[in-house]
C-alpha cells in the first residue's frame, strides 16, 4: 500500500512517521505544502513557532514542497491511500480534487469539537456548516481521523457515520521529551524557587481564547505563601498579564520567562507540581500530554479537546466549568493543601500516557487500513 500524508508543516507528534518506517507492505510519504493561503489569519497563533528548536524532519519519508501544489499533486498520482490534513487551505482543496478524480482512497482530519470549528470560525458559514461536513466525511472522504474522544462525539452530533471515524491518538514525541528530560534540572535553582515551594505552571500563548489571566486570578485567590505561578508564553496579552499581576499585588510570586525552547519545555513541566490549561476554545491541547508525560498532573478547563482521553477526575487531574475563576481556584488549594497527593497524581498521569501514544496512533491507523482490505 502506498500511503501519501499531506500537511502544511511539521509538529511536535511526527514520531508516528518513524514507526512506520518498519511495517510491512507499506510504503508512505510526509508532503509539507509549506504555506496557507489565510496565513495572516494564523499570526498570533504562531507566535510559539521559534520554540521548536529540534529537528523535525529527522527520521522519516518526507518532501517540503514550499508552496509549489504541482509538486503536491504529482504526488498523488503515486498513492493509494492520502490522508489529508484539513481541507481550508487552497493547495489541500486541489489536492481532494485531485485525489477524487484519480480514485483514491481519501482520509480527512478534523480537531474540530465545537460547530465553531476554529478560532476563526464565524458568520453565515456557521448555519451551513453542519449540512457540510456531514456530506464531506460521510460521502466525500472514505474515513475521518480524530485526535480525541471529544472530537468524535462532536462529528457524531453533526450526523457523522461513526463507521467513518477512527480515533488516532494526538501525540508528541515521547523519546525527545524523555531525552530532555535527562538534562539537569536547574530550573527552581534558576529562577530562585525553593525545593518545597508549590509550581503551578502555565504555557500556551497569551491570547484571548488561550484566558491566562484566569490562571493569575485564581493564583491570587489561594493561599500563595508557599507557592509560585510560572507563566510561560507571549502574546498581545503580555502587557494586560503584566498589569493585572501588578495590581493584585503578586508579582513577586509569578515568573515570566517568555517562550521556551522545547528542548527545555520538559525541565520546566518537571520541575512543577502541575500544570494549568484555561483556554475557552482549545481543539485539543500538546501541553497537556507534554506534561503528563514529564510526570506532573493538570488542572483543565472543560473546553479542553483532550480532557476526557487525558483528565481523569481525582486520578491524573481534574477539570472545571470555563472560566469558572473560583472553582479553578479551589483546585488549586488543593494543591497546596494535598502535595503527596497530586505528586501520585502527577505518576498516574505517566502512565496514563502509555495508553495514549505514538504508538497507539500508528496502531489504529494500521488496524483501520486492514479493515478496509488497503494493508495486506
Amino acid at each position: 500500500m502506498n500511503l501519501l500524508y499531506i500537511g502544511e508543516k511539521p509538529i511536535q507528534n511526527t514520531k508516528p512517521y518513524k514507526l512506520l518506517n518498519t511495517v510491512k507492505n507499506l510504503s508512505y510519504k510526509v508532503v509539507y505544502t509549506g504555506t496557507v493561503s489565510n496565513i495572516n489569519k494564523y499570526n498570533n497563533e504562531r507566535i510559539n513557532q521559534a520554540a521548536f528548536n529540534h529537528n523535525l524532519f529527522e527520521g522519516y519519508n518526507y518532501i517540503n514542497a514550499n508552496g509549489n501544489e504541482n509538486t503536491v499533486l504529482n504526488e498523488i498520482k503515486e498513492c493509494d491511500v492520502m490522508v489529508v490534513y484539513g481541507h481550508y487551505d487552497k493547495i489541500f482543496k486541489k489536492a481532494l480534487l485531485r485525489g477524487k478524480l484519480l480514485g483514491k482512497k481519501i482520509i480527512l482530519t478534523t480537531d474540530a469539537t465545537t460547530i465553531l470549528g476554529s478560532y476563526e470560525s464565524g458568520g453565515w458559514k456557521i448555519k451551513f456548516k453542519p449540512l457540510f461536513l456531514k456530506l464531506l466525511y460521510n460521502v466525500f472522504a472514505n474515513a475521518v481521523f480524530v485526535p480525541s474522544t471529544v472530537s468524535k462525539k462532536f462529528l457524531q452530533s453533526v450526523g457523522v457515520k461513526e463507521s467513518k471515524i477512527v480515533t488516532t491518538p494526538y501525540v508528541v514525541d515521547e523519546d525527545y521529551l524523555q531525552t530532555s528530560l535527562q538534562k539537569q534540572n536547574n530550573i527552581r535553582e534558576k529562577h530562585n524557587i525553593n525545593s518545597t515551594t508549590i509550581v503551578f505552571v502555565f504555557c500556551a500563548k497569551f491570547l484571548e481564547r488561550k484566558k491566562p489571566l484566569d490562571a493569575i486570578e485564581a493564583f491570587s485567590k489561594i493561599n500563595n505563601s508557599n507557592a509560585v505561578l510560572i507563566m510561560i508564553g507571549d502574546g498581545p496579552l503580555k502587557e494586560t498579564i503584566q498589569n493585572k499581576i501588578a495590581t493584585l499585588n503578586i508579582s513577586h510570586k509569578v515568573i515570566m520567562p517568555g517562550i521556551v525552547t522545547y528542548s527545555d519545555l520538559p525541565l520546566y513541566y518537571a520541575a512543577s507540581n502541575v500544570l494549568l490549561f484555561t483556554s475557552s476554545h482549545e481543539p485539543y491541547g500538546l501541553p497537556v500530554n507534554e506534561a503528563m508525560l514529564c510526570g506532573i498532573p493538570a488542572i483543565v478547563s472543560d473546553s479542553i479537546g483532550a480532557r476526557l482521553d487525558l483528565v481523569k477526575n481525582g486520578e491524573t487531574g481534574f477539570t472545571y466549568t470555563t472560566g469558572n475563576v473560583d472553582e479553578l481556584a479551589s483546585f488549586m488549594q488543593q494543591v497546596i493543601d494535598k502535595p503527596e497527593f497530586f505528586k501520585q497524581m502527577g505518576n498516574n498521569a505517566k502512565q496514563q500516557m502509555k495508553k495514549w501514544s505514538s504508538e497507539v496512533n500508528v496502531e489504529n491507523q494500521l488496524n483501520f487500513f486492514k479493515q478496509k482490505g488497503w494493508l495486506k
